[in-house]
């Protein structure tokens, strides 16, 4: 059951595919990791990396297909792109004005955030910014 990124950080090299998902070289999970952490990650892992290796094969299979003149195929109608179901979203998030998107400075979209009018806001300034402006304030 030890297989796949986590447990294998080695693999061969293939210039056409470079290695994705894996731990760096000499990672060791008992002495980088807490317990509770793997306790948590492992079945996680169990559960889901074989599915991710399935869907990475037939990824690099697509890919080859390709590059050799076969464009692939759209993926045939499945319950979740043909059936009538929806998502009930909370009433908190229901209200989207504090939702910002767009090039501009981060006192811009603060200023915008603060003028909507939604109940809630959350500022993430990126940090290259933040820290210059604190910087210069002195901070």
């Amino acid at each position: 059951m030890n297989q796949g990124p986590i447990f294998s950080p080695k693999r061969a090299p293939d210039a056409a595919y470079p290695p994705m998902n894996s731990a760096p070289e000499g990672f060791d999970l008992g002495s980088e990791l807490t317990s509770g952490f793997l306790d948590f990650l492992i079945p996680l892992h169990r559960e889901f990396t074989p599915r991710q290796l399935q869907l990475a094969a037939h990824r690099k299979r697509v890919l080859d297909a390709a590059h050799h003149g076969r464009l692939p195929d759209h993926l045939p109608p499945s319950r979740a792109t043909t059936g009538n179901w929806h998502v009930e979203l909370p009433e908190w998030c229901q209200d989207q004005r504090n939702q910002m998107t767009g090039p501009a400075d981060d006192a811009e979209l603060v200023v915008k955030m603060l003028n909507s009018g939604a109940p809630r806001t959350s500022t993430r300034c990126s940090p290259a910014r933040c820290c210059a402006t604190a910087a210069r304030c002195g901070s």
